[in-house]
């Protein structure tokens, strides 16, 4: 294919700006990565999933140790206790927000 204009000729060549190939070869580049970070993120909600109930069955055998005590070092390792399970819970929350943001982007 060329270009005439009735003194001079110009070829054209399009061919490798039509490719297909590479198209693909990027998709599928891109759909590795995304599939390596989904997997880092289910991994990191399990562990934040079994940090946090590691944390609550802490509570529950420390409510259980000082049940009927009123002593304010009862009560500190209680509210050291709630304290975990909340940071624990916040994490876990937002572990599980990036998973849905990036599962909605994709």
């Amino acid at each position: 294919m060329g270009y005439w204009d009735g003194l001079s000729s110009y070829p054209l060549d399009f061919s490798l700006h039509r490719e297909k190939g590479g198209q693909i070869d990027d998709v599928k580049k891109r759909l590795k990565t995304a599939n390596k970070r989904l997997s880092t993120q289910r991994k990191a909600i399990k562990g934040f999933a079994g940090s946090l109930k590691e944390v609550q069955e802490a509570l529950k055998s420390i409510r259980k140790q000082n049940k009927g005590k009123q002593t304010k070092t009862a009560k500190k390792q209680i509210g050291a206790a709630k304290n975990k399970v909340k940071r624990a819970k916040r994490k876990f929350k937002v572990s599980e927000t990036k998973y849905v943001e990036r599962k909605i982007k994709q």
